[in-house]
């Protein structure tokens, strides 16, 4: 797994959260609570047309834009788990979350294909 994922906090603005997208060029940006625990994933998709809709910079990010259902994983599944969900996933990358929900990092499907090469002894 990998650290420093493109994170925003929910109580940052939608300037903040936008200043996140243009660093990092991810698809998404993944959302978390004051206390460091995963909330969902921000699409830019879905977050550049609402910018462009007349809004307020300094709005905070509304729930409609917020996908709480978002795929995780955890250092805890087995790799036959983390295949499945990743199956389930048309992205690159994954957040990586403890078993209170925190935000640890992310796994990237290039990260699963190598766990998945040292599993079988090599390829």
């Amino acid at each position: 797994a990998r650290t420093g994922p493109p994170t925003v906090r929910l109580e940052q603005t939608l300037t903040e959260i936008e200043r996140m997208f243009l660093q990092r060029r991810w698809p998404h940006v993944y959302v978390v609570n004051a206390e460091g625990k995963f909330c969902g994933a921000v699409s830019v998709h879905d977050f550049s047309p609402y910018m462009r809709s007349g809004v307020a910079p300094s709005d905070k990010l509304p729930d409609h834009l917020l996908q709480t259902e978002y795929p995780r994983v955890t250092p805890e599944m087995g790799l036959g788990r983390v295949l499945e969900v990743f199956s389930g996933h048309t992205g690159e990358r994954l957040p990586l979350v403890d078993a209170q929900n925190h935000l640890k990092g992310f796994l990237s499907k290039t990260d699963l294909i190598l766990l998945l090469g040292e599993s079988v002894g090599g390829l």
